[in-house]
């Protein structure tokens, strides 16, 4: 895909340009987006004016940055959660397909300067998206949700999530990441809910970061636990003092490091075991 595409300037001072995440994607789905219909993907699926389709993998590839010299990948949960701010935002709206996810840019005609009389119309769009002010069809099926939890409150949970990402290190970060992917898969449908995210979150800030890394690390390494909730998290994390984990992370750090680099010679599950133990018996 080739050419050229307009945005207004109000993006610079528009609450989006703040977080690095959400406006790289935004902004990759609006420029990414067909510019005219039929743009004919597969049989069963004619992209219109303002429609993308991708996968979350190939959106993990496309927003790939480099930090320190390396590659760096966010995760599919830090993805989705941007994927559900900005449909909460009405920036952009969602359906599925098999290849992927149906990206529609709300007022994309707005975006690109069409359909205004004066450049202020397209200023403004930018704040009313951010506000919740969207299409006729997406304020009349607003006023079906009979539900009292509305657009603010859902608002209030991922500012609060941000608030309790913002405590920890951008490694702890990575793996908090990984665990809420863990997570996932232990739902049928593949997802967890913002609340389930915000659930986590909160508990994990009663304890320390290195209560929550060797709960983390501890609860994905057991293979028998793989089904396991995030409950089973919360009773490692709340029978393990400080001290222990502290003491016992450096066996899981090896296991991680070197599964992750597909060594040859892996900590087996076995000699894992022997080492806690041994670990145990020292404590005592």
């Amino acid at each position: 895909m080739s050419g050229a595409f307009q945005t207004s300037r109000e993006i610079f001072s528009n609450p989006i340009w703040k977080n690095v995440v959400e406006f790289r994607l935004f902004f990759l789905i609006y420029g990414k987006a067909a510019f005219s219909d039929g743009v004919r993907i597969a049989d069963d699926l004619i992209l219109r004016r303002g429609e993308w389709c991708r996968s979350t993998r190939k959106l993990q590839e496309d927003l790939q940055y480099i930090e320190n010299r390396q590659v760096k990948t966010y995760s599919t949960s830090v993805i989705n959660r941007c994927i559900k701010k900005l449909e909460r935002s009405q920036r952009i709206r969602t359906r599925s397909h098999e290849l992927g996810t149906v990206f529609t840019v709300v007022n994309y005609e707005m975006y690109q300067g069409f359909g205004s009389k004066d450049t202020g119309d397209l200023e403004r769009n930018l704040e009313q998206s951010g506000n919740g002010v969207g299409t006729v069809g997406e304020q009349s099926g607003n006023n079906n949700n009979n539900s009292k939890k509305s657009k603010k409150e859902l608002k209030d949970l991922s500012a609060e999530i941000e608030n309790f990402r913002s405590r920890y290190s951008s490694e702890l970060l990575v793996l908090i990441d990984q665990y809420l992917d863990f997570i996932r898969e232990t739902r049928s449908s593949k997802k967890i809910a913002d609340s389930i995210i915000h659930k986590i979150m909160t508990y994990f800030s009663k304890y320390t970061p290195i209560q929550i890394e060797y709960a983390v690390r501890q609860h994905m390494s057991m293979e028998d636990k793989r089904s396991a909730q995030e409950e089973y998290t919360f009773g490692i994390i709340r029978k393990s003092s400080e001290e222990e984990a502290a003491r016992r992370l450096p066996i899981l750090r090896e296991k991680g490091e070197k599964k992750g680099s597909q060594s040859k010679d892996p900590v087996s599950d076995e000699e894992f075991r022997k080492r806690l133990e041994a670990l145990e018996r020292e404590g005592n």
